[in-house]
């Protein structure tokens, strides 16, 4: 039997004339270097363990998806793409197959330095990589990002508040960081995902959606710090033991538990688990009609936390009413569908349920705040959502829900998500209310390290991304976010770091953090590699704006091109292209008058809805040298930067007040 497969701790190894890079995620051979995905990366280290044996696909899967039911489908793709990097002239054939048994590699496998060590890494080379890579919205600091997906796509923060990441590995796998706060001891706890003892895949929505209800219910606890989520749930169907799923976790107590449902009957068993020792602290069966499967959540919840021995504060105004039974079946439902989302189908679906719900009963609020949180990243999964329409439909839901419920905290946390590019002190106000009603919320928390990151308080927007990392340890997007920080702040090692967590964690895009720092190491080609895609006019392009990025003297060149081929974008893309497109190459008198037009074409409410207010502090970006011009002082006035600076009583980390104006270090 083979052991669960960690990639980011697997020492560089050679298989026949090919280098292998675990952590990296890259092989080298003959003919070059190629990225491959994570999964494909542990199928191939899971066969190099056992070199001309063979390996049974029920071993594979277990050790490579930990067990997950996964489609025969999934394993076939991943040994395809094997055998394309690794056939070679001395190997045509490198994996043999054993039909309906499973696999064996030929090739030769040995322990130690690869031959090729040296070798530059490149971009992913399958379609679906590329495509997802370009389709996200950080990259428009490239050219062929903005000039072909930017229409497509959000600002770059929303990126990682969708959560669209690929597998993620167990967090038994995540490597260690002494730059992540270890969370207290009391009062810490995970709720691991409950199990479907229904005996029907379908009902999997339920057993998801009670365990995730807890998991918000608890967080709004301020004396509980709860694991998020992704964390807790990366765990579903794993086979550790408490003790280490507590040590990953870093908790102190485990919630788990099981739902049975037959009939109208619901049947839920929870357990309170001490993660030190192992034992069984509290265990309690809850069984009442599904009608009554909302009370019994709060019931549940209230449990808990007496075993706790948490003093729960008492909330002003009155107590949630309890939704009709049909209308919370199709909330479990789209929670189902909104935190699994992988693609625009998954959140459409999520859309479809919570629709269904507020239908069903209107007074239900949690039904409104997860439709506006579903429509609001929605734009960033779909190429044809509509994208102010959909952000003013998830305002207006996430109103609604605070008309039934002041205290809704998700609610307030979309409300700040959807301020973000337009009027960053609405933002600020919405996402801080937000953590004060839920302090251990991951989204608000990631939210307002993204907002504080935008603003240029990126030392304070590291610190909040590091409290949001300490609540939920496996979050790729979290790792994406702080890479870009870290970045930033110049604290490359950190930056290169978090991007390979990030990157073995299953988020292709981290190459756009890769290629800033080849690009800091004044390797063109290098960062061209992991960031453009392969059409050579977006290769060329791409190649000047690096040039002009490195080099002021190349920036009419970069320009030329980049107005030559925005040109051929559609409105309001190209608005937004042209705005955040012509700061990173230093052009504000461009800038300014692509804000002109969209505020004419879209009103000011919405001409900011994508500005990249985070590429005024990048070290790269040619806005840096006029940071003393008078029209930099007019940019930061009507993107409402200024305004937000002199009411929190703030400044970014590279400048400071003199007189009226904002003085920033220059480039």
């Amino acid at each position: 039997m083979i052991d669960a497969i960690n990639v980011a701790s697997t020492e560089d190894f050679t298989v026949g004339p090919f280098g292998v890079y675990p952590r990296q995620l890259r092989i080298d051979g003959p003919a070059g270097s190629e990225q491959l995905q994570p999964r494909i990366m542990a199928v191939l280290v899971a066969l190099a363990r056992r070199p001309g044996d063979v390996v049974t696909r029920d071993e594979l899967t277990a050790s490579v998806w930990l067990g997950r039911v996964v489609s025969d489908d999934a394993l076939n793709r991943c040994i395809a793409e094997l055998r394309r990097v690794l056939r070679s002239d001395a190997s045509p054939d490198p994996i043999v197959t054993l039909p309906r048994v499973g696999y064996r590699l030929t090739l030769s496998v040995a322990a130690g330095k690869p031959a090729h060590r040296d070798a530059n890494p490149v971009a992913p080379t399958t379609p679906e990589a590329s495509v997802a890579w370009l389709r996200r919205p950080r990259n428009v600091w490239l050219a062929a990002g903005v000039l072909i997906f930017s229409i497509f796509s959000a600002a770059w923060w929303r990126q990682y508040a969708t959560t669209k990441v690929g597998p993620l590995t167990s967090i038994a796998q995540r490597p260690t960081t002494s730059a992540i706060p270890s969370l207290p001891a009391a009062g810490s706890i995970g709720v691991l995902p409950f199990a479907n003892l229904t005996g029907d895949p379908a009902n999997e929505f339920l057993s998801d959606g009670i365990s995730a209800e807890l998991i918000d219910q608890l967080a709004a606890i301020p004396e509980v710090n709860v694991m998020a989520r992704n964390s807790s749930f990366s765990f579903k169907g794993s086979h550790f033991d408490m003790r280490t799923i507590g040590e990953r976790l870093r908790v102190r107590q485990i919630v788990d538990g099981s739902v049975r449902r037959e009939g109208n009957r619901l049947r839920i068993a929870v357990q309170l688990i001490d993660a030190v020792s192992g034992l069984t602290l509290w265990s309690r069966t809850f069984e009442r009609e599904f009608s009554g499967a909302f009370k019994l959540q709060r019931d549940i919840s209230d449990a808990v936390t007496q075993q706790l021995r948490v003093v729960i504060p008492v909330t002003a105004g009155k107590p949630p009413t309890t939704p009709n039974p049909a209308a919370y079946e199709d909330y479990l439902r789209g929670r189902f569908a909104f935190q699994r989302r992988r693609d625009a189908a998954s959140v459409a679906e999520a859309i479809r349920s919570f629709e269904e719900s507020v239908r069903r009963d209107p007074t239900f609020a949690m039904s409104h705040a997860l439709l506006a949180a579903s429509l609001a990243v929605l734009p960033s999964y779909s190429e044809t959502a509509d994208l102010i329409g959909t952000f003013d439909r998830a305002q207006a839901q996430a109103q609604q829900a605070l008309v039934l419920d002041p205290q809704n905290a998700m609610a307030y946390a979309v409300l700040g998500y959807c301020a973000l590019g337009v009027d960053p002190l609405l933002a600020e106000r919405n996402l801080q209310h937000s953590l004060s009603l839920a302090p251990n919320s991951v989204d608000a928390r990631h939210w307002y390290h993204l907002l504080l990151v935008s603003v240029g308080r990126l030392n304070a927007g590291i610190d909040e991304g590091e409290r949001a990392l300490a609540l939920d340890p496996v979050s790729a997007p979290l790792f994406n976010s702080l890479a870009e920080a870290y970045f930033l702040v110049g604290k490359l090692d950190m930056a290169q770091t978090y991007a390979r967590r990030s990157q073995a964690m299953g988020i292709a895009d981290i190459n756009q953090v890769l290629s800033k720092l080849a690009l800091q190491r004044g390797d063109i080609e290098g960062s061209v590699r992991l960031s453009a895609s392969d059409d050579q006019d977006n290769l060329e392009m791409t190649r000047l704006i690096q040039a002009a990025l490195l080099d002021s003297k190349a920036v009419p060149a970069a320009r030329q091109a980049l107005e030559t081929a925005m040109r051929k974008e559609a409105w309001p893309a190209r608005g937004w292209s042209q705005l955040n497109m012509r700061l990173l190459l230093g052009d504000l008198d461009g800038a300014l008058s692509a804000l002109d037009e969209l505020e004419h074409k879209l009103g000011p409410e919405r001409a900011l809805q994508y500005f990249l207010s985070a590429d005024l502090w990048d070290p790269q970006s040619q806005i840096r040298a006029h940071y003393g011009d008078p029209r930099f002082q007019e940019l930061l006035k009507r993107t409402r930067l200024l305004a937000y600076y002199r009411e929190t009583g703030t400044t970014p980390d590279l400048c400071r007040w003199a007189d009226a104006e904002m003085r920033c270090a220059q480039k």
